[in-house]
Order: structure tokens, then C-alpha cells, then sequence
């Protein structure tokens, strides 16, 4: 990883470990917001157990990957950080 990657990852919360095993912290309001938005499935879905964890992206342009994990812990959704426009996807 490069130092400007490094130095993106210890500002925007990303761990460095393996798949699985960063730190996770519950959604906030506005990736519940766009999850929804993406997502037609999840429209009416309790998400305040899904929880996410920020990882390193090699897309160019992109601040951080996410992985968005249900109530069971279950990887579910993947999503892309573009600096404020976040997209979500369907494992």
C-alpha cells in the first residue's frame, strides 16, 4: 500500500486486517438512507443491527471500500465511498 494509501486509511476509520476481521460500527442515518436507495429489498428492513467495515479501495477515485454485515453478522451488501457519494451493491 502507498504512503498517500496508508494515510487515507488512518483518517477514515479503515482497519488494515484481514477480510472479516476490521472494526465494525453500526450504519449511520445516511448510509441507512442510500442502502435503502440502492437496495428496493431493504426498503423496509430494520437496519440498526446492520453494522459496516471500511476498507481500502484500489478503484482510483474511491475514499474506501464497505462491507455491510446483517444482525447475524452476515457479510450482505458491498458498497464504494467516492467522497461523499456512496453506492451500495448485492454481494
Amino acid at each position: 500500500m502507498s504512503i498517500l494509501g496508508q494515510v487515507r486509511t488512518m483518517f477514515s476509520g479503515q482497519t488494515r486486517e484481514e477480510f472479516g476481521e476490521g472494526q465494525r460500527h453500526p450504519l449511520t442515518k445516511q448510509m441507512e438512507k442510500s442502502i435503502r436507495r440502492h437496495i428496493a429489498g431493504l426498503r423496509n428492513t430494520d437496519l440498526s443491527a446492520y453494522e459496516y467495515e471500511r476498507r481500502h479501495s484500489e478503484q482510483k477515485d474511491a475514499k474506501s471500500d464497505l462491507v455491510i454485515y446483517d444482525e447475524a453478522k452476515n457479510p450482505v451488501l458491498f458498497g464504494r465511498d467516492m467522497y461523499g457519494d456512496t453506492s451500495f451493491w448485492v454481494k
